[in-house]
């Protein structure tokens, strides 16, 4: 009786069918696309997230250089007493007030810190240095390219006081923008 089972038991047991390997491949191959899928979109969220980070830091920079620029004046004892004596070194100032230009762009240029009139706005990236600039004439000198970047800043007066100046910076990339606004007062 044990022998008769053993028989029967054995003929019955003859691995996989083709239809079973077929269905088994199938849900692999299903699985495997949904991981890809959601590695994919993980991949951009991550990458969405690191241009909004960078954006966010080139917005606080270009507030933190207006109010270096106003702050530099005031420990140097310069004879500053208007808004435009202190932001118009290349007519950044003068061509915003007129029209002319939309925005300004921040230059190093050595120890100083120019504002100047800008079309485009282009922020430039060098990787070997991790530095982001902008330039003058949007003219990259070394190792910089562009970086998918604009950053402007942007002056409006506020009408009630001579000595308050609203400034906005507003950085753009092609999926996104980013925009700070600081009123500071002009303490000189």
């Amino acid at each position: 009786m044990l022998m008769t089972y053993l028989a029967t038991r054995k003929k019955n047991t003859r691995g996989f069918t083709l239809i079973e390997m077929l269905v088994a491949v199938f849900v692999f191959t299903v699985s495997l696309a949904a991981l890809m899928t959601v590695s994919a979109k993980g991949l951009k969220t991550a990458n969405q997230a690191q241009r909004q980070v960078v954006a966010d830091y080139l917005a606080i920079e270009g507030i933190e250089t207006v109010r270096n620029i106003r702050d530099s004046a005031l420990l140097s004892l310069d004879t500053v007493t208007t808004w435009q004596d202190l932001f118009d070194d290349d007519s950044c100032w003068t061509d915003q007030q007129a029209g002319t230009v939309d925005a300004c762009s921040i230059s190093y240029d050595n120890s100083d810190v120019l504002l100047f009139p800008c079309d485009d706005c282009t922020v430039f990236f060098d990787e070997p240095n991790y530095l982001y600039r902008q330039f003058e004439g949007d003219v990259p000198t070394g190792n910089y390219v562009n970086a998918g970047f604009t950053r402007q800043v942007i002056f409006d007066d506020v009408p009630s006081n001579p000595d308050e100046l609203v400034v906005t910076v507003i950085v753009s990339w092609n999926t996104g923008s980013v925009e700070y606004t600081e009123n500071l007062l002009l303490w000189l």
